[in-house]
């Protein structure tokens, strides 16, 4: 006969019989167990509604934070990313991932979030401008390489049907500090590294100028254009960043 242990059930306190001596897990009885299932996924539920309202909130007092946004302008773009979230929850990592979808859908740009590519999964993918988006918060300088491996293994799947793809990478302060200038800055650095690929065979070269990648984006639409643009996100040295990640 097998011996049974008695044990408290978590939520009445009755005495419940079980096999294990020291259970690893807590004890219900039955009609506990089921009641504690069903308030669990409830209490989940609310949790991942209230989370997405947060990142909402977030995303839309950072671009007013940044004072340069009309805000006016992302009105039907930002209900649209807000609906998004609420049907799928996990469409975006990040208030700064609703942030570049509401600047980007805003401007006419169709974005696929969170797109799996292969085994990987990519931030933004904007397949009318061939463009990987990723968005780095402060944590993405300590996995470099492993960011390295990933963007490879990416691009290889996304250029075997239609070449042209470039992964663009934009650190989360930047968009602190100029979220309507995203657009031109994504469009500014996919035309730097189709350039430099098209004059080293097809690559990227490590030992590139990055004096040059901050005269090339201010060139790419006119230095008129770009004036703003360099200020607020050369100021802080973006042109440093371009130079780590090419």
């Amino acid at each position: 006969m097998t011996k049974s242990y008695s044990h408290f059930c978590w939520r009445c306190g009755t005495i419940v019989q079980r096999v294990v001596e020291k259970p690893k897990k807590r004890v219900f009885c039955k009609e506990c167990s089921e009641l504690h299932d069903e308030e669990r996924k409830e209490i989940l539920d609310k949790y991942v509604d209230l989370k997405i309202e947060v990142m909402y909130d977030r995303a839309l007092r950072i671009m007013e934070y940044s004072n340069k946004v009309n805000m006016s302008k992302y009105l039907d773009s930002a209900e649209l990313v807000h609906d998004m979230a609420i049907d799928n929850p996990n469409k975006f990592g990040s208030s700064y991932e609703m942030i570049a979808a509401i600047i980007l859908v805003g401007n006419g740009i169709r974005c696929q979030m969170q797109k799996r590519v292969g085994r990987r999964r990519v931030d933004i993918l904007l397949p009318d401008l061939k463009v990987a988006l990723e968005i780095d918060g402060q944590l993405h300088e300590f996995k470099v390489k492993k960011d390295s491996a990933r963007e490879i293994d990416i691009l290889n799947i996304l250029n075997e049907e239609d070449s042209g793809w470039e992964m663009i990478r934009i650190p989360t302060k930047y968009i602190d500090m100029n979220p309507e200038m995203l657009p031109k800055a994504i469009s500014a650095m996919y035309k730097y590294k189709q350039k430099i690929r098209n004059n080293n065979g097809g690559f990227i070269p490590m030992n590139f100028s990055k004096t040059a990648t901050v005269a090339q984006l201010k060139a790419t639409e006119g230095i008129k254009d770009y004036e703003d643009f360099s200020k607020e996100l050369y100021q802080e040295g973006l042109d440093e960043y371009l130079h780590k990640e090419l």
